[in-house]
């Protein structure tokens, strides 16, 4: 601890410690480049303080592990009360609980070309109204979310980075690559969200916004005898903006609305089928919601390329092909259908009225 200067260490040679491999509080600054932390107690490295700042450059962060306590811990790197932080180059694998999970108001924090995988619990976690931007890194083979945010107005911008492969948690439950909640706002800007579990995407709760642009979300995996799943999902006031982007291969559902909103531009949803034991298969489906889709193409879906039960909206632009149907309208208000909207080589191009199954 060193409070108003700055400390540069080129190795640590911490390895098995007590609470913390690394603590940085009271206004330090401190640089670690090139070292490895493996082993430590409860965090790799801790940071706390208005002021306090650290770098991690090259630097291995490994094995991090739970107290026997029973103490929040396992975090490869734990931020919090008005810290900030940065992490280069480096690699953050197998903690016992998340890698990098951030506790503070208004924490800073920067992920560059860095690695984090295979961690116990979650990849990275805000539970705060702070800062992040993750750009050009790699979210891969964790468990529960890759990357979870669960506070109002925190902001969060994920940028040419891939999130793979995210696993169930020890109970069968979750997986989910994005998880979005109470009011925080997340952009997912070129970015792969790829082979995760039940959910690719998650905005949950009034106030919360995803923004979708430029990317890639593809191969949602299925809980073993679970829920039904989506590649997008909204729900309970949440809103999504999907613009340039595509959604293809995922099951049930290619994006989910209940009690959500939405708007698809200029995007392509295809190849969603139906899980075992469900029978679902929709581009996008949407029961009292409010989503519009313009200039977007939906095709080879299972049951229908669009599916609004109780929803409204506007689809103006559309092309619409090779599902079942094209076009499933059931309950008021439903939406408003311009006639420049094409439907084509589809089983049947509109059903209205039906009483098909929704979630």
């Amino acid at each position: 601890k060193k409070p108003m200067g700055s400390i540069a260490f080129p190795a640590i040679p911490a390895s098995g410690l007590w609470a913390a491999g690394v603590r940085v509080s009271l206004g330090a600054q401190l640089i670690v480049d090139g070292s490895s932390l493996d082993a430590n107690y409860g965090s790799g490295i801790e940071v706390e303080g208005q002021g306090t700042s650290l770098e991690v450059r090259n630097t291995l962060i490994t094995e991090t592990r739970l107290l026997p306590n029973g103490d929040p811990s396992g975090y490869g790197i734990h931020s919090n009360m008005n810290a900030s932080m940065k992490i280069e180059h480096s690699a953050i694998t197998q903690s016992g609980d998340t890698a990098v999970v951030v506790f503070g108001e208004e924490d800073e924090v920067e992920v560059l070309s860095s690695l984090i995988s295979e961690n116990d619990k979650r990849g990275l976690a805000c539970e705060s109204s702070c800062d992040i931007e993750l750009v050009q890194s790699s979210l891969a083979h964790n468990r529960d979310s890759g990357l979870f945010i669960n506070a109002p107005n925190a902001q969060f911008l994920v940028e040419q980075s891939l999130i793979v492969g995210t696993q169930p948690n020890a109970t069968g439950q979750f997986g989910h690559g994005v998880d979005v909640n109470y009011g925080a706002t997340c952009t997912l800007r070129r970015t792969a969200i790829v082979d995760n579990h039940h959910l690719g995407v998650v905005a949950y709760s009034a106030d919360t916004v995803v923004t979708l642009e430029q990317s890639l979300v593809e191969s949602t995996q299925p809980l073993i005898g679970g829920l039904p799943g989506a590649a997008v999902w909204v729900q309970e006031g949440g809103r999504v903006q999907v613009t340039g982007s595509t959604i293809r291969d995922n099951l049930d559902f290619g994006l989910g609305f209940l009690w959500g909103a939405g708007e698809v531009t200029s995007s392509i949803i295809e190849g969603v089928m139906s899980s075992p034991g469900h029978a679902y298969g929709d581009g996008l489906m949407a029961t009292g919601s409010v989503v519009s889709v313009r200039n977007s193409r939906m095709r080879d879906c299972e049951r229908s390329g669009l599916f609004f039960d109780g929803s409204g909206g506007e689809l103006a632009q559309n092309h619409i092909s090779g599902s079942q149907y094209g076009l499933v309208t059931q309950g008021l208000p439903g939406p408003s259908v311009a006639p420049d909207n094409l439907m084509e080589d589809n089983e049947e191009s509109r059903l209205e009225g039906g009483e098909l199954r929704v979630p």
